[in-house]
């Protein structure tokens, strides 16, 4: 009896920790929108108005691109090749088939346009007198990158914070204008047009090796269990990219139709959170702190929203109320490592303790779930002085080392300096190598030199000798004629 208390203290301890563990908040950049923390705004100081906004979002809750598309639709031939053997406790996982196609890839689910939407409102409460003016495009400018799912996104956003402003139809919908440039030119895909970064990235200095490695470490164990779960083991050993797909699965069903209990249920909170931490390193090093261009060449961002606030202290007051960006996860995990946010004292590795790895302040699920946003305020105050607040998906948060939630806006440019004079163009552009003659060369070169020359001479000697003998072969009448 001692026993089968004592276990049943060990199993209510364990709910204890994972209490407040909810799975919608813990799958990486698969994660659906959510905002850690309160969303309570914190007082403008007196004599303060809000004048302008920047906003970078990110994409809503998408479908899956089309290598995941083509994954599922393989993990879905094997459980209907093991189908039989399938542990009845599963039947929805013994039935399952894909629910996403190819023609639907990367775009944004209806769950994903919910959360723009929904969005769009709660800055309109937000910051209502910026939202207050009548919608034209020079005054509300919207940009998205040219990929579906971004563009729609902004479109979301913009029926949410324009809703009933406009005078078509009965819910007086207000039509308005994204514009986006052609990648090679837009800023948003900073990370396509780097070419010393894609290098990086090809030739692996850049590499998501610690993922994979942590991948390796923790995987085969999860994989173990989950093919003894489905009953499984004497046919189909699940491997690890079996492994990974089902987490791909349990993600996008999560983002997408808001189901928990489908795939998900394989899963345990620690099989969750090492697929998660796997996600982390491989970010970490792709697009933050493990790779200091990765992040850098965000600048350009950054250096634009400067470049807008600049523009609309200059023009006070201004005709321009709103600059709204939506672009992708490759934009926001650069821009939060860039403004110096989520980071920790140490390095994040594969071979992290439990405990580091567990209080680790970088993780994608907060920084960059889908919809992720930062919005940078600019505030006009009474002394004719200028104030920026950040909110990162909505959560108010202190610039590192601005002492004050609403920072004078002469400190926020000094704290980024060094961003706002990056050279984008110079640190993107590839080493040109100039080839100089080693002594190696040098060497052949002199001696190839007189050997070319002794060969020359002699070919000239033996031409001549060929064209004395035939002149003197030749008739003299027909060289008399020949002269007339």
């Amino acid at each position: 009896m001692s026993w089968l208390i004592f276990c049943l203290l060990v199993v209510v301890g364990i709910v204890g920790v994972r209490a407040d563990w909810d799975i919608r908040q813990h799958l990486g950049t698969h994660t659906p929108y959510w905002s850690e923390g309160s969303t309570v705004s914190t007082p403008v100081p007196e004599g303060c108005s809000v004048v302008h906004l920047n906003l970078l979002s990110r994409h809503g809750s998408r479908y899956p691109t089309s290598g995941d598309v083509k994954s599922l639709t393989n993990l879905a031939s094997k459980l209907k090749k093991y189908n039989a053997y399938i542990n009845d406790s599963y039947p929805y996982i013994k039935n399952w088939t894909n629910p996403y196609s190819l023609n639907q890839e990367g775009f944004l689910s209806f769950s994903g346009q919910q959360e723009l939407f929904l969005m769009g409102q709660r800055f309109n409460s937000t910051y209502f007198p910026l939202f207050s003016e009548s919608y034209f495009p020079d005054v509300y400018i919207m940009q998205s990158t040219q990929v579906p799912r971004t563009g729609v996104s902004a479109s979301a956003f913009a029926q949410g914070y324009l809703q009933g402003e406009g005078r078509i139809g009965l819910a007086n919908f207000q039509p308005n204008f994204i514009y986006s440039d052609t990648p090679s030119l837009d800023i948003l895909r900073f990370f396509d047009n780097c070419p010393q970064y894609s290098t990086a990235m090809d030739n692996g200095t850049i590499s998501s090796l610690e993922g994979d490695k942590y991948a390796n470490k923790t995987y085969p164990a999860i994989a173990d269990r989950i093919t003894q779960s489905l009953g499984v083991g004497a046919y189909w050993n699940v491997s690890l990219d079996d492994l990974d797909t089902m987490f791909t699965a349990c993600g996008f069903e999560v983002a997408v139709f808001h189901k928990t209990d489908g795939w998900c249920a394989l899963f345990a909170p620690d099989d969750i959170s090492a697929y998660e931490y796997v996600d982390d390193l491989g970010n970490y090093y792709e697009k933050s702190y493990g790779s200091a261009i990765a992040y850098q060449i965000s600048a350009v961002i950054l250096q634009s929203i400067v470049k807008t606030m600049d523009g609309i202290i200059a023009k006070s007051p201004a005709v321009e109320k709103a600059y709204l960006r939506f672009s992708h996860a490759e934009d926001i995990i650069p821009f939060a490592s860039l403004l110096g946010l989520f980071k920790n004292s140490y390095q994040l590795t594969a071979d992290l303790s439990p405990a580091q790895i567990e209080s680790r302040n970088w993780t994608t699920s907060v920084i960059s779930p889908f919809a992720a946003n930062f919005a940078l305020a600019l505030y006009q105050c009474s002394n004719n002085t200028y104030r920026v607040k950040l909110t990162h998906n909505e959560v108010e948060y202190q610039f590192p080392g601005c002492n004050e939630l609403y920072c004078p806006y002469t400190q926020f440019k000094s704290l980024y300096s060094q961003a706002l004079s990056f050279n984008y163009t110079k640190a993107c552009a590839l080493p040109v190598f100039v080839s100089t003659p080693t002594s190696v060369s040098l060497i052949a070169f002199s001696v190839s030199l007189p050997v070319a020359f002794v060969a020359g001479a002699l070919l000239v000697l033996i031409f001549a000798i060929v064209y004395f003998r035939k002149t003197r072969k030749m008739d003299y009448g027909s060289l008399a004629s020949m002269i007339e």
